[in-house]
């Protein structure tokens, strides 16, 4: 990362990329596919099916010729709320050929959140699994759309298989693709934004933005083997989806539930090279008595991101990789998976430095840009930016600013090398005497306690201090911790003003997002609609004082 002084911006490299954005993705994909025929690009762990990079181009032709033979067309928005079955990725490809954009949505989503997106996107055609399939009908139906909609897998009542997309049409051979117009700004995706603080939003994703984040600056120059549990309503998904493609590297897929002794085995068995995973997954993994046997001499990397890395989970999980490391990044749907990586240096609680064609600066209050060392929001900016928010203009114009960099949110600072610190969330942030406090930092405390599987932490109201820190906590199995515990080790390690206030209470789970988050706004009524009230925390308080009177005694 380079520092301009004058412009007092964070700068990476100029590189341009390999693949050209101003092609059309599908055009683009088909071409990677064919430099390989007979190499496999995929294989499903639940079925064992493998596909060569020919067998997929085959499908993705059929699939778009299908589209057209059935009436979809440019511009159509399809929708997929399913998990990665073996033509799940012909199906997107498919939709990229003709322009038709896919709007991706979290296959365990609840009705009301897949009703908030239909209804949004108006989808002409929907592509979904059995288990969910009755929300999506009762989500059409509220939106008062006509959406035809497929099953991957058996047909279901009336309903169709998706796999009648797959059919042989006996035109492959002479497909060309079409030019679908000026690609960067042309649709390609819709994805959900995290939803942490309410509905998600359609983050809109076009043609050269996918192309070029998702292109090499140098070629694969070792075999690779990627394996992601993400689904396409994750940017992780699809960016390995995508780059893994158009890199010619070989996926593993699977559509079951996330399982850490399922991942470990997975890893040894195709020898991974690549894993993919948000903190809280890493947090199943370290914490699996499988690991002490488990095969990961092949795995080089293992990137994790979408909220902050624990480094008692990095650093334990670094023990069991001979030949790799954890790898972290930061990254928004709107400007790129990956803004930062921490490829170069790997110092605890950084992201890395800016990737390639990627800005950054850091703003404070009042829009102004600050130098070295100084802490403020994060506004990023690359040369093929998101192309707004899906049918809302108003929200767009206030996530950019007058130089189009987008306003993350997020609070950090850069150090002397150029490494990018996340502190925290702006609207997360807590205050107690008018000193700020971390909700995450507090978090990566608890969490490094081995008893501990997920922690939040809040501000309970308090008229004198204005936030008193508390903590909602999920034990690892088997556990038996303690509040007191908790409350020892997390004030033993930070200064008086950042102590935890407020009571640490047990959960059997936390609110999360599809991508792992935490849902702060509905962790106050976690378990019980009356938790986190400003009344019954004043009540619970009076335990916590007379603990920390005594604790000062004695």
């Amino acid at each position: 990362s380079n520092f301009d002084p004058i412009s007092k911006v964070w700068k990476g490299s100029n590189l341009p990329t390999i693949l050209n954005p101003e092609a059309n993705l599908g055009h683009a994909i088909l071409s990677a596919l064919q430099c390989a025929p007979n190499k496999v690009t995929q294989i499903s762990d639940n079925s064992g099916v493998e596909l060569t990079c020919r067998e997929m181009r085959l499908r993705s032709i059929r699939v778009a010729q299908n589209l057209k033979k059935f009436g979809y067309k440019k511009d159509d928005i399809i929708c997929l709320a399913t998990r990665n079955n073996e033509n799940t990725a012909p199906i997107v490809f498919g939709c990229f050929l003709i322009g038709a954009p896919i709007s991706t949505l979290a296959p365990t989503y609840n009705e009301a959140d897949m009703a908030h997106m239909i209804n949004l996107t108006k989808p002409k055609l929907i592509f979904c699994e059995n288990d969910n399939l009755e929300r999506i009908q009762s989500a059409v139906k509220q939106a008062e759309i006509k959406s035809k909609i497929f099953v991957f897998g058996n047909r279901k009542g009336f309903v169709e298989s998706a796999e009648i997309f797959l059919g042989e049409t006996k035109m492959e051979t002479q497909f060309i693709p079409e030019y679908l117009g000026e690609s960067k700004d042309l649709l390609a995706v819709i994805v959900c934004s995290s939803g942490t603080t309410g509905l998600p939003k359609g983050v809109c994703l076009s043609h050269s933005q996918l192309i070029s984040h998702n292109s090499r600056c140098v070629p694969v120059s070792m075999p690779e083997v990627w394996l992601s549990y993400s689904t396409l309503y994750w940017v992780s998904g699809l960016q390995c989806l995508l780059n893994g493609t158009l890199n010619g590297v070989r996926r593993i897929i699977t559509n079951e539930d996330f399982s850490a002794e399922k991942v470990l085995q997975m890893i040894g068995k195709y020898s991974v090279t690549h894993l993919f995973t948000p903190p809280y997954q890493l947090s199943q993994i370290v914490q699996n008595s499988y690991l002490e046997e488990a095969d990961l001499k092949s795995l080089r990397m293992y990137i994790c991101g979408g909220s902050p890395v624990p480094d008692f989970y990095r650093d334990k999980m670094n023990k069991y990789l001979p030949n790799g490391r954890i790898f972290t990044a930061y990254g928004t749907s709107e400007v790129m998976p990956g803004i930062t990586f921490d490829f170069i240096y790997n110092k605890k609680g950084s992201v890395g430095n800016l990737m390639p064609n990627a800005s950054i600066k850091i703003v404070d209050e009042d829009g102004n840009n600050l130098g070295k060392g100084k802490t403020g929001e994060i506004y990023a900016k690359h040369l093929y930016m998101f192309l707004g928010y899906y049918k809302n203009d108003e929200m767009t114009k206030d996530a950019l600013d007058s130089e189009g960099f987008f306003k993350t949110g997020d609070i950090g600072h850069f150090d002397s090398d150029g490494c990018l610190f996340i502190v925290d969330r702006k609207k997360e942030i807590l205050k107690y005497d008018n000193y700020q406090i971390s909700p995450s930092e507090l978090e990566c405390l608890i969490m490094e306690l081995p008893g501990v599987r997920l922690a939040a932490v809040v501000g309970v109201p308090d008229i004198v201090h204005t936030d008193l820190p508390a903590a909602a906590v999920v034990k690892a199995p088997e556990s038996n911790i303690t509040a007191e515990e908790i409350v020892d080790h997390v004030n033993s390690n930070v200064s008086d003003y950042k102590r935890l206030r407020g009571p640490v209470l047990f959960f059997d789970e936390l609110p999360l997002t599809e991508s792992g988050k935490l849902k702060r706004n509905q962790i106050k009524s976690v378990g019980n609609p009356d938790f986190f009230t400003y009344e019954l925390l004043q009540k619970s308080l009076i335990h916590w004082k007379i603990y920390f009177i005594l604790h000062i005694i004695l």
